[in-house]
């Protein structure tokens, strides 16, 4: 139903994938698991049983871990060691 207990936040675009034909999207509200009272989404006509899936884009913390997102820096550049060498002479 249309009630401010069943509404979730969506763009323009992917409100308007919802719908009942084959290559549309279903949403609903999960109400149990680590994903409770978030906004679900799977093609329509999926099989049987196909797990609703939930949008981590704005949950950053689960999502999985990256690693590092940049090489690690240098202990010390090569201008800072032949400074270095200078003063050390």
């Amino acid at each position: 139903p249309t009630d401010v207990d069943h509404l979730g936040a969506a763009c323009g675009r992917h409100n308007r994938s919802v719908g009942k034909r084959l290559g549309d999207w279903e949403t609903m509200i999960l109400i149990d698991g680590p994903h409770a009272g978030r906004v679900a989404w799977r093609p329509v006509g999926e099989r049987p049983g196909q797990r609703w899936r939930v949008n981590q884009v704005h949950h950053a913390e689960l999502l999985p871990d990256q690693g590092p997102h940049a090489p690690p820096a240098p202990e010390e550049s090569r201008a800072e060691a032949h400074l270095d060498a200078l003063l050390a002479a």
